[in-house]
Formats: structure tokens, sequence, C-alpha cells
């Protein structure tokens, strides 16, 4: 097992990773130790300032002791900056699998209200010799270049926008069950039905099962024009999405075996009309029987339905054995 992690300055990337070593006895290798070793040994004339440069020059190093460690079978922790966006294009799927992959970034909330905090701790691992660019204005920026670049190469990312804590907790735990992100998205392709949560009335949670399509990595699903779910999400558009897998029993085996998929997101109305009907295309191919006249149906209600749109902030899997 590979668990290789990534992230913006300042969001515990080490500190995981240490913490990983401790708990599972997992050998730990620092890109940052390896880039400075090459650079003060003189085997390459950049600097630890050549940040584009050092990920070009380091990737591919890195890359191939990933795959000596998989085909050792030797498990491996391995952190720091300069993981491309398009790290997977430079694995099979048969190195894939043995891969864990977590980005972690801050949002831009969390850095204003906690930023004298995170500087406070920036040595909290390894001691920084200047620190002295850490500010809101640098840390904001570094970490919307991770969150938007790792999101458009299809990347889930750990955003830390409450408690560190818990959310270093959540990836120690449940990392050797994870599902890896093309599982993920192949299960949301083939499941018929998700479970929508929203933010009620109240205060309670309100949950309800819906037809969808899961297409360019986005969930839509259909709704009336009026209702507690449209009352909901116009008042708070964060939401959770779920998903199982069909259920599989091994042979002698009496457990269920599936893998489970929740999204976090934001909900918006899709306004375009015929971008609204190309959707409504796409879910009536899914669940209408085949000779259905799709056409024929939203002729008669289209005009009466919205299309939503669910963009993910967040994804993860989890392979479930009911024992």
């Amino acid at each position: 097992m590979i668990i290789l992690i990534t992230g913006a300055s300042h969001t515990g990337k080490t500190l995981m990773a240490q913490r990983m070593l401790e708990k599972y006895k997992y050998p730990y290798l620092s890109i940052d130790h390896l880039k400075m070793g090459l650079i003060r040994s003189g085997n390459t004339t950049l600097t630890p300032m050549d940040d584009d440069a050092l990920t070009g020059y380091l990737w591919p190093i890195v890359r191939e002791m990933i795959k000596t460690a998989i085909e050792n079978r030797q498990n491996l922790i391995v952190e720091g900056c300069y993981v491309p966006y398009d790290w997977r294009k430079d694995f099979t799927e048969s190195y894939l699998s043995d891969i864990r992959f977590i980005c972690l970034a801050m949002t831009d909330d969390y850095i204003d209200e906690h930023i004298n905090e995170i500087i406070d701790k920036g040595s909290v691992i390894e001691h920084r010799l200047d620190d002295s660019g850490c500010n809101a204005s640098f840390l904001k920026e570094e970490n919307r270049w991770f969150r938007e670049g790792f999101v458009r190469a299809g990347e889930q990312v750990t955003l830390i926008d409450g408690s560190y804590e818990k959310t270093e907790f959540r990836q120690l735990r449940r990392f050797k069950q994870a599902a890896a992100h093309d599982e993920c998205e192949a299960v949301l392709e083939s499941a018929q039905r998700g479970i929508l949560a929203v933010h009620g009335e109240n205060g309670y949670p309100y949950g309800l099962p819906v037809n969808y399509v899961y297409l360019d990595g986005k969930i839509y699903f259909h709704c009336a024009k009026a209702g507690h779910k449209l009352d909901a999400v116009r008042a708070d558009d964060k939401v959770c999405f779920t998903v199982l897998s069909e259920p599989v029993r091994n042979p002698g085996e009496w457990w269920n075996c599936f893998t489970s998929v929740i999204c976090f997101g934001r909900i918006a109305e899709v306004t375009d009309g015929q971008e609204k009907d190309r959707l409504l295309r796409q879910i009536g191919a899914k669940y209408f029987p085949e000779g259905y006249d799709i056409e024929k149906d939203m002729a008669n209600n289209a005009r009466n339905a919205l299309i939503m749109e669910i963009s993910i902030d967040h994804m993860s899997g989890k392979h479930v054995r009911e024992k």
C-alpha cells in the first residue's frame, strides 16, 4: 500500500505522515528531504524557490520509487507538495489499485479564522528556518491553487474548514478501506438511486431518495418547481449525496460486500434551456425502458420540472464488509 499525501503549505501534510508512520508502522518518504539532498549534494542547480521546475525534476524519481515499492509489495508513505495534478497518468491500473491519494487544502474562511494558529503551528513537526512570508494572502493563493488544480484533474481534495484534528482523524481511520476515485465514479455511474441530504426546516436534516445521473463529474436530478427539498436548497446550497453499489455475497460467506460513496457539494438550478433538455434526456435514457418515447414525455412534462446540479467539493468512498 502506498499513501501519497500532498497539499498546500501549512496544511499539516508532514504531521499527518508522521502520525500514520506511528500508527501503522509504514516507512515514510519526505519529498522535501529528497529535494534538499539533491540540491545540497550538487546534483541539480535548482533552488528551493524553483517550485514548478522542481516538480518536473523530482516527480519522475518519486514516481519510480513508488512503482518499485509496489512491485516489492512494500508499504510506503510519500509526502510532499511536488506532485503534479495529472499524476495518475504515470501509473497503470495495476499500480493505481495500491495507491491511496490524499490532498489537503484549507478554505479561505478557515485561513481567515485561524491565521495566527496556522503560523504558530508551522514548526510543530519540522523547524522552518524562515516562515516570514507566511500570511493570509499567501496561504489563500497557494491553497486555492491546490484546490482548483486537483479538482480540475478529477481528484478528491480534503478541505480543512473546521477542526484540523477531525479532518486528520478521518483520514487516519478510514484509509485502508478507502475506495479509489475511479471506483467512486464507477459506483456513481451505475447506482440507480442516491440519497440527497439537505438542511431542512427547524434545524432538522432532511434526506430523500432521488433518481439521478452522474455526468462530467457532477450529479444531476430533476424535481418539481415547489416543495420541501427546493425550499431547503434555496435556503442553504450545501448538500450531501450518498450512493451504494449493489451488495455482493461471495461463495462461502454469509456477509455482504459493497462500496459506499459520499459526496459533499453545492447545489444550483440549471437555467439554460438547452442544457436542461439535454440532461432530462440523459435521465430518461437511464430510467425509461427501451423504446419509450422520451420526446413525447418531455413535451408533456418538461415545463413542470427543474434540473438541479450538484458540484462536488469532496468525494470519498469506502469498501464495506458487513461482518
